[in-house]
């Protein structure tokens, strides 16, 4: 869930603000890019596409606050490193943010899906369990966020979200709901 990287832009934020040092959000951002590829993205945070190395940010005109998100903590850390060594090759350079811009003000899910996923369930099997549940009970998506191990659950419904909580319970567990963004 980005907790390294949205730990460094609140920091790089804050001490801007404490010491009224007046570094622009550009400045920041250049800085956060120094810290980490996604650090940058936190700065401004809201839902934005991101190219480049992570310094290219747009922002997504759209409201994800009608959705209730079930985050899923399993028992067990999986490494950036060890993940991101099975890409034989650098990610993918197909990448299309044209299809991204396309869809302004409605979202289609299937475009977040994540890649490590596939890597993460082979050795992870809770993965897979977890992934079930949230199926089950009525989440319209479902997937790793990041490289893990936190698994996430989107729901229309808050109960169905619940239902989904209380056959998690051996996992930590929390229903989020957005704000919506002015």
């Amino acid at each position: 869930m980005g907790g390294g990287s949205s730990n460094a832009a609140t920091i790089l934020c804050g001490l801007n603000e404490i010491f009224k040092l007046n570094i622009s959000h550009q400045e920041i951002s250049e800085l956060a890019l120094l810290l980490g590829c996604d650090v940058p993205f936190f700065i401004k945070g809201g839902t934005q596409i991101s190219e480049g190395k992570g310094q290219i940010l747009t922002p997504l005109n759209v409201n994800i606050s009608q959705y209730n998100f079930l985050l899923v903590f399993p028992p067990f850390n999986i490494s950036t490193k060890w993940a991101y060594s099975f890409f034989k090759k650098d990610l993918p350079n197909t990448f299309d943010s044209d299809k991204f811009r396309s869809f302004q003000g409605r979202l289609d899910w299937k475009l977040f899906e994540n890649d490590f996923e596939n890597i993460i369930k082979s050795t992870y099997p809770e993965v897979v369990e977890i992934r079930r549940i949230l199926e089950m009970n009525s989440s319209i998506f479902v997937s790793l966020s990041g490289s893990g191990s936190t698994m996430f659950g989107v729901f229309e419904d808050f109960l169905k979200a619940d239902s989904a909580y209380q056959h998690l319970q051996n996992y930590h567990c929390c229903i989020v709901k957005p704000h919506k963004r002015n």
